[in-house]
């Protein structure tokens, strides 16, 4: 996340996790044809990672900042032919000013922010990857549960507002009517969606993917990672696994 990190090479395992048959993978757009695995990139130079691996990055991350624009992603990855993953947070890098609490994500406070991500993402010419709030278990993310000590940073930022701001974000980035929308969202005990009437169509090309922190975690994130997933349902279609460790991040 900061100006430091390291390049990552990411493989997004699409496929095998869900048990999908080869059939139906092949006529998933989001997966890779014949139940293989993309490679991809983020933070580095798609032609040196061209020149050294051998292959181009099937797959371009860019992290981006919550409420901030998000266009110049999109361009990215259109000029390296690549699909688009993007690496969402509420702040531009470790200790950055927080844009946006999990609650007020749950809450509806980022909607705008949200209508106008599945509007591009409707133009864009291939399927788009969203890696939202990622590594929710390293206490130096805005978004974390937990300080490095293990204390809570509150309910603004507690699991259970964690877990609402990712059901509320896959609702609407998965896409349908406002209606269907709002009454999954209702179920969910959260409020209805802001600056649509009901009768609008969101778009249905975007799809959300999981992924914690290998190391620079709280201490006591062995308990708390799997508290943090959002269920089985509101996960996507998968994971991605970080080939390149991170240095830097160290154990508190």
């Amino acid at each position: 996340m900061t100006s430091s990190r390291r390049v990552m090479a990411l493989v997004l395992v699409l496929a095998c996790w869900l048990c999908v048959a080869s059939a139906q993978a092949r006529a998933n757009p989001f997966l890779s044809p014949g139940g293989r695995v993309f490679t991809g990139l983020t933070g580095g130079s798609s032609s040196v990672f061209q020149r050294e691996v051998g292959k181009q990055a099937a797959v371009d991350g860019v992290f981006v900042t919550w409420g901030r624009s998000f266009e110049s992603a999109f361009g990215q990855a259109s000029f390296n032919h690549a699909r688009l993953m993007l690496h969402i947070s509420t702040a531009m890098g470790y200790g950055g000013a927080e844009q946006i609490t999990p609650r007020g994500i749950a809450q509806g406070a980022g909607d705008g922010y949200l209508l106008q991500l599945s509007a591009r993402i409707g133009q864009a010419a291939q399927p788009v990857y969203i890696r939202l709030l990622p590594e929710m278990d390293q206490a130096n993310n805005a978004y974390c549960a937990f300080n490095n000590d293990g204390s809570s940073r509150g309910g603004s930022h507690s699991i259970a507002s964690f877990k609402q701001a990712w059901r509320r974000v896959v609702l609407v980035l998965r896409g349908g009517t406002v209606a269907q929308i709002d009454a999954r969202l209702g179920a969910l005990g959260l409020p209805a969606l802001h600056g649509l009437g009901r009768a609008a169509v969101l778009p249905r090309r975007g799809r959300l993917l999981v992924g914690s922190s290998d190391r620079g975690i709280t201490r006591h994130s062995g308990q708390q990672r799997q508290r943090l997933l959002p269920g089985r349902r509101v996960r996507g279609l998968g994971r991605h696994r970080l080939l390149q460790p991170l240095p830097e991040l160290q154990r508190p």
